[in-house]
């Protein structure tokens, strides 16, 4: 019997998993390529590699919420030739129900990555947009619609977060970054003073770990603070404004 068969039908509180996830565009692969510096990650899931695209991307999910825990694990393993060690569970559409995935996986930690909602769609389509290899991305259909989902994941990123207290910010070492997720990054990837250019490359990062209460006052008091960070946040600013806490 195999390592994938041996996680048939049992029950994981998903402390040996790290869910991924942020909007095309916002730079998330390359802090998936950061984390794979921990040898304790599980990269069995890297036999093939498209562009900057490592590992298994998971999805389209219409609604995550119509897969049981045993059924998500059932798609989780098929990525990987083995089970061992941590794994990093990727997909673009975990933005719209992390808080399923807390809910089914509490010891899971769970990493959100963002940039504003122009700069993710400009990104996305300077490395390829629909004639990217690996994920396929012809769910989102055109232009318009992605400029769309682009801004509700972002929303719905930022909400999830922000309501159980852990904020976005960017990392100047991703040692640290590595520190605060539990996670050993050997490589410290130090970055260059703060700079125009710094900040549209620099995804912001929040890292849940140790399920907090839910408390939508946090995110109405998020969004009134005044400072740099929500000038180029834009249209997601707004479009979180709209969402029922």
């Amino acid at each position: 019997m195999n390592d994938i068969d041996q996680i048939k039908n049992v029950d994981t509180t998903g402390e040996d998993l790290i869910i991924l996830t942020g909007v095309p565009g916002s730079r998330w692969s390359h802090i998936n390529k950061v984390l794979m510096a921990d040898p304790t990650i599980n990269r069995s899931d890297c036999n093939t590699t498209y562009r900057a695209h490592k590992g298994s991307y998971f999805g389209p999910f219409d609604n995550l919420r119509d897969y049981s825990k045993q059924e998500l694990l059932d798609i989780f393993t098929q990525g990987f030739e083995h089970w061992n060690g941590k794994k990093i569970i990727k997909s673009h559409w975990f933005v719209y129900d992390l808080d399923y995935l807390a809910e089914l996986f509490p010891k899971a930690t769970i990493i959100g990555v963002y940039v504003p909602d122009d700069v993710a769609f400009r990104r996305w389509k300077a490395i390829g947009g629909f004639d990217i290899d690996y994920p396929d991305y012809s769910w989102f259909k055109d232009d318009k619609t992605m400029k769309y989902r682009i801004k509700e994941g972002n929303a719905y990123l930022l909400k999830f977060f922000t309501e159980r207290g852990f904020h976005f910010k960017i990392y100047k070492n991703y040692i640290d970054m590595g520190n605060e997720a539990n996670i050993n990054i050997t490589n410290p990837f130090t970055r260059n003073p703060p700079s125009d250019e710094w900040v549209v490359k620099s995804p912001l990062i929040a890292i849940y770990r140790d399920a907090r209460p839910l408390d939508g006052r946090l995110l109405r008091r998020y969004l009134k603070k005044s400072s740099k960070f929500w000038e180029w946040i834009d249209d997601t600013t707004i479009a979180l404004g709209k969402m029922k806490s």
